[in-house]
């Protein structure tokens, strides 16, 4: 599949250059599948119109204790319930979980601040390398 991620292990959104990344993505891969993952944070509606025309899928992790989402994320919801809205998800798709901000989905090779290392090896191999290749911000490739 021919996919482009916006993201990597922490807010993509923090970066101010990111709409103009996106743009840039959708005019050079017009045939690919942009997509992004945001904790929705500092995401306003005027954010997420100029950002959702460039992509085709975004998700917004909403960490709450109390499982509510958040009034700008709620105001996007609203948003993309319009007429307006749902013109501009046509074809696309914005998908807003509740998550619990305790939860660990992954150890991250055991360096989660929020999960102890494992007590003994892991015999399966990571498939990580296999699956994306990461390219920071300042140009960089990570391991």
């Amino acid at each position: 599949a021919r996919a482009l991620s916006l993201h990597s292990n922490n807010e993509p959104l923090l970066d101010k250059r990111l709409p103009d990344f996106a743009a840039f993505a959708r005019e050079m891969l017009p045939n690919a599948r942009l997509k992004m993952f945001t904790n929705g944070t500092v995401l306003t509606l005027p954010l997420f119109r100029t950002l959702m025309p460039h992509f085709d899928r975004i998700f917004i992790n909403n960490y709450n204790d109390a499982a509510a989402m958040h009034p700008n994320i709620q105001e996007i919801r609203d948003f993309c319930g319009t007429p307006e809205g749902e013109r501009l998800l046509r074809g696309k798709s914005l998908v807003i979980q509740l998550r619990d901000p305790g939860v660990v989905l992954s150890s991250r090779g055991g360096n989660a601040p929020n999960r102890s290392r494992p007590t003994r090896p892991v015999s399966v191999p990571c498939w990580y390398p296999f699956k994306q290749f990461i390219i920071r911000p300042d140009g960089k490739v990570s391991l």
